[in-house]
């Protein structure tokens, strides 16, 4: 028998931690782009690589090996990576704004997430992933700014001196 909910309580919010299709990757173009930018950080038992993209939160592509074993145990290393990347997602969010200007706007990054083993347990891939993203988006800020100094300092040499 389902539980009744008092009158005057509010609803479970279960929308907070869904992974819809939205906040996934799909198509191989996305997967190519990821892999294509180079910026990967292998954590225990997990390879991250990571771009940044225009949405407002993160979305998550998996790609896991038939070195990982069986179907079986593919589909639950799939799992267990993606009930981590659900569960954390929200806190995910905050990690890429620390590093940053206070004034600049969060960047989300499209993630791809690997299995290097089987035997993952769900405490391992959420350690794993919290410090890969981490340093994924630390590196990914650090790229930006150099690329947005670069591009200043083109801007101003196309203006030439100053009077």
């Amino acid at each position: 028998m389902p539980a009744v909910r008092q009158p005057g309580t509010p609803a479970p919010s279960n929308d907070r931690l869904r992974l819809s299709r939205r906040q996934r990757l799909t198509h191989a173009r996305q997967f190519q782009a990821v892999h294509d930018a180079r910026m990967r950080r292998a954590v225990g038992p997990i390879t991250a690589s990571a771009i940044p993209n225009d949405q407002p939160f993160h979305r998550l592509g998996l790609a896991v090996s038939k070195r990982v074993g069986s179907s079986v145990k593919r589909n639950r290393a799939k799992r267990i990576l993606r009930e981590a990347f659900r569960t954390l997602q929200h806190n995910l969010a905050t990690i890429d704004s620390t590093h940053a200007d206070d004034d600049a706007a969060p960047i989300h990054l499209d993630i791809i997430l690997s299995a290097k083993t089987s035997t993952l347990t769900l405490d391992e891939a959420k350690d794993a992933l919290h410090d890969a993203i981490r340093h994924l988006a630390r590196q990914w800020a650090k790229r930006l700014s150099k690329e947005s100094m670069r591009d200043a300092t083109r801007a101003d040499s196309r203006d030439g001196p100053s009077p």
